[in-house]
């Protein structure tokens, strides 16, 4: 989770794209985007839309 973390303060959105970029890290380091989706019970997209939701609002 604490790819996650880093990755929010290095980019503006945290999406699909970013989390399964090998040049990125999380591909390689966490298993990209179908583990962390696994991780998060295949609720990952609507906690990351939400999540920038939430961001953007405050």
């Amino acid at each position: 989770m604490q790819h996650l973390a880093n990755q929010r303060k290095a980019i503006t959105l945290v999406e699909r794209e970013a989390l399964h970029d090998d040049a990125l890290g999380f591909r390689r380091e966490e298993g990209g985007w179908p583990r962390l989706n696994r991780l998060f019970d295949a609720e990952l997209e609507p906690i990351l839309h939400q999540f920038q939701q939430e961001l953007w609002a405050a």
